[in-house]
């Protein structure tokens, strides 16, 4: 997203940190819009949650491949349905997730993507629609919809027919790893990969198995807690960009309509009488998104059971402090510094906790 009058902002690449704004001195004529949209110069209002629901798909085969309930692929059913545009996160062929706005298939959008994702102009793009007195649906993480909103804000578009959901966010690794990452993995199996998953379904997504593959099969699948680098690099937060570690968003109060997430700790403050698996956690945040919901839910497309919200407040917390900064974190930047892959990184970093990832796993064997 480039707002600026005269273009005087850019992004290059930051091999520690990945893309970056530039201002260049000579364009710059100190309008203030670059600064004014940053979603961390410049806070939104944030929205209270008011309601908390355990949610997911009525459709079977929708709750099956999304990452949690399914929420997320109802609302752009719904949405779709009503002939409305939304706008999501994307993987394309090279690997590189981006935000996109469609008015046909939301697909491309399901399950999770654990990668910077890019905005292009798709602000823009949401801006002529919303002008042309059409409806949107975005889905993104909080910083995005935070940046949605002050971009509309600044343009002085009116946003009554856009509904924001934000997604509980533990932080993003840089586009270049995950590139890297997979061409490590082609080189190793001598397979082309042609798409990947985060949350592979036919392994059960709640289980978190990461798979590359082609135009025939999966050939290539790692499990979450044993010793695959972009697993650990994620999901121990060893690799996220360095304003995840510092990021505002990382709070009760929400950017979006609804917020969106797995929800753990479902059950643990009043007796729960479904299955516990594929739940997402539904976080009502205005009454647009609360009259949206309840519609999706009387036309069949969602089920909802309203549950303490303290249910996942105590559990979650990435609605209360961003991802800590881990002690390997230092040594992998380091690392990278000296010309490393991002692979041969994590490994000389995280050495210490895949040992134990193995010894876990031979004993949990043994123990079944």
């Amino acid at each position: 997203m480039n707002i600026c009058p005269v273009n005087a902002v850019a992004f290059e690449d930051n091999p520690l940190d990945g893309k970056i704004a530039i201002v260049s001195s000579e364009k710059c004529i100190d309008c203030g819009m670059c600064y004014k949209t940053c979603p961390v110069n410049e806070w939104p209002e944030m929205q209270k949650t008011k309601i908390c629901y355990a949610g997911w798909s009525m459709n079977n085969d929708v709750r099956k491949k999304s990452a949690s309930g399914g929420i997320a692929a109802e609302l752009y059913k719904y949405y779709l349905n009503k002939g409305c545009w939304i706008a999501g996160c994307e993987m394309d062929e090279q690997f590189s997730a981006k935000i996109s706005l469609r008015n046909t298939g939301y697909s491309f959008f399901q399950n999770s993507k654990y990668v910077y994702s890019d905005m292009g102009d798709t602000f823009t793009q949401i801006e002529r629609v919303l002008k042309e007195k059409n409806e949107v649906l975005f889905v993104g993480l909080p910083c995005q919809v935070s940046g949605l909103r002050k971009y509309l804000q600044i343009k002085g578009i009116n946003t009554e027919n856009l509904l924001c959901v934000d997604l509980i966010c533990h932080g993003v690794i840089q586009a270049q790893w995950l590139k890297d990452y997979v061409r490590s993995k082609e080189k190793k199996t001598k397979k082309k990969a042609s798409h990947i998953a985060f949350r592979d379904y036919r392994f059960g997504t709640q289980n978190f198995v990461l798979t590359l593959g082609d135009d025939e099969d999966i050939f290539f699948a790692a499990p979450v807690n044993r010793t695959d680098e972009y697993q650990i690099a994620y999901h121990r937060g060893v690799a996220y960009r360095n304003n995840c570690y510092n990021c505002f968003y990382a709070q009760e109060n929400r950017t979006g309509d609804i917020t969106l997430g797995d929800f753990t700790g479902v059950g643990t403050e009043r007796e729960f009488l479904y299955e516990k698996q594929k739940i997402s956690c539904v976080l009502v945040n205005s009454k647009k998104a609360f009259d949206v919901l309840n519609e999706m839910k009387r036309e069949g497309y969602i089920f909802l059971d309203e549950r303490p919200i303290s249910e996942e407040y105590n559990r979650e917390q990435r609605l209360h402090t961003p991802t800590p900064v881990p002690s390997e974190r230092k040594r992998f930047l380091m690392n990278i510094s000296r010309g490393k892959s991002f692979g041969s990184a994590i490994r000389s970093s995280m050495k210490l906790r895949m040992i134990k990832n193995e010894i876990k796993a031979v004993f949990a064997i043994r123990g079944n």
